[in-house]
């Protein structure tokens, strides 16, 4: 009860954090880890660290985008949506013998008029959460429920057509198991992280209720945190029907004029991570990768934030693999001259350019970047690029994987995507902020661990421009 007093508390103390939305996810987080009895995760083979970074997760992606960007907000919009769609491999090749269906419903609401910057000058009509169950047709994968906070982007010039962007979290009722469903090799959690984008279009527009057709594609992974994780794509039509609210009678507000602006910032940020290095004992524990970046950007119109900086990692797995002597490192063996220097050769750096929409107290941020030093990945794609359940000592037959082109652009490329809370509003251009933020970390877009961080922003030499 602890935990669901201090979010009430929160709540009434920032008045932009709904209470009911607080209340209903810190229920949830009681139910997840005072309900269950501790031998659940000895069973389930889950450890509580990794548990409590999803459930974190959750929270973030609903209370941020239901509580921080509510500033100034009006109208609220209930949307049924169903939909039909099939599974793509990760190849990107469809697999049309399985159709999936799913039932979602959205909340949101339309920032009110002149209230914000991010609203004059960003694309984001509506911000709000949606709440789902998939069914994956198939005895391996069953159902998915779903937690996602969205927003809405719209084009004035293409008044009809909208893109929906979601992220946050599901829980699954079927996952892999070694004995008892070794088909399912895309789901190893109980919980993933997931992301929605659907392009829709309204065909048909009425006084309280608005109808719409879409394309959109989802995505499920527990972020290399356990391991088999391919991950789960679809494709799917929807149909969807946007109630609105009756709208209240207001006086009409003066349109206002927002200047252009533009201010300098830096940033330094410290991650803590979690990623397994195989699926087989004793690389499927998890453990840490610690992260330090820092970074120099611009700020244009307090929205829409790019800056470029560098970051320090280090890998638990790679040091632990590399200093135990595991068979990779070992005399005679690919890597052995790893074991010289086994601190450097866990450790990763490099480069990277970072875009980041900024909602007055949330940010959305995605990175893109390029490995510098990254030996341990050499260990990592021989191990995962291979042959499945790697045993301790694999025998003289066993395929490792191949250092083929796609194993150099993994290794070459660096991408995060995250979604950021600040202390201060970022519409008031503060000198010192400071956020924390839940990201997903990639190497050349697939999952490489899962993170939350912690970071530091100086701002400067705000000024107006023509």
């Amino acid at each position: 009860m602890r935990i669901l007093k201090f979010f009430i508390t929160l709540s009434r103390k920032r008045k932009h954090i709904k209470t009911p939305i607080v209340i209903s996810f810190s229920i949830s987080i009681i139910l997840q880890i005072t309900l269950l009895p501790k031998k659940y995760f000895v069973k389930q083979k889950m450890n509580l660290p990794s548990r409590h970074f999803q459930i974190l997760f959750l929270i973030f992606t609903i209370c941020i985008f239901k509580g921080g960007s509510s500033y100034g907000q009006e109208g609220l919009t209930i949307a049924p949506e169903i939909s039909l769609g099939t599974e793509a491999q990760s190849s990107g090749f469809l697999k049309s013998s399985i159709f999936q269906r799913q039932v979602m419903v959205s909340f949101s609401k339309k920032p009110i008029p002149n209230s914000s910057a991010w609203e004059y000058w960003s694309p984001v009509s509506h911000t709000g959460i949606n709440v789902g169950v998939t069914d994956f047709n198939s005895s391996s994968r069953g159902y998915a429920f779903s937690a996602m906070g969205f927003m809405v982007l719209k084009s004035k010039r293409l008044r009809r057509w909208s893109l929906q962007l979601g992220y946050g979290a599901s829980y699954f009722t079927n996952k892999f198991d070694i004995e008892d469903n070794i088909e399912n090799r895309s789901i190893s959690t109980d919980i993933t992280w997931s992301n929605r984008a659907v392009l829709q279009y309204t065909f048909l527009e009425k006084n309280r209720v608005d109808y719409s057709i879409g394309l959109g594609a989802m995505h499920h992974s527990n972020g290399h945190t356990r391991l088999p994780n391919d991950g789960i794509n679809t494709f799917h039509l929807s149909l969807a029907a946007a109630i609105k609210s009756k709208e209240k009678n207001t006086v009409a507000t003066i349109p206002i004029m927002r200047e252009r602006s533009i201010y300098h910032y830096l940033s330094a940020r410290l991650g803590l991570g979690l990623n397994a290095l195989g699926d087989s004992f004793p690389l499927d524990d998890k453990k840490g990768v610690y992260s330090l970046s820092g970074e120099y950007g611009l700020v244009f119109n307090k929205v829409m934030s790019i800056g470029i900086g560098g970051f320090y990692r280090y890998y638990e797995h790679y040091y632990d693999y590399i200093k135990n002597g595991e068979f990779l490192v070992r005399e005679n063996e690919e890597f052995n001259s790893y074991t010289k220097q086994p601190w450097h050769n866990a450790t990763n750096y490099g480069a990277f350019v970072k875009f980041e929409l900024l909602l007055n107290h949330i940010g959305i941020e995605i990175l893109t970047g390029f490995n510098f030093h990254k030996p341990g990945y050499d260990i990592d794609w021989r191990i995962n690029g291979g042959w499945e359940f790697i045993p301790r000592d694999p025998p003289d037959y066993w395929i490792f994987g191949e250092f083929d082109s796609e194993y150099k652009l993994k290794k070459l490329l660096t991408t995060r995507l995250g979604i950021k809370y600040y202390l201060k509003a970022t519409e008031n251009v503060p000198k010192h902020n400071m956020y924390i933020g839940a990201f997903i970390n990639g190497n050349g877009g697939q999952a490489d661990f899962s993170e939350i961080g912690l970071g530091y922003v100086y701002n400067w030499n705000f000024r107006k421009r023509n």
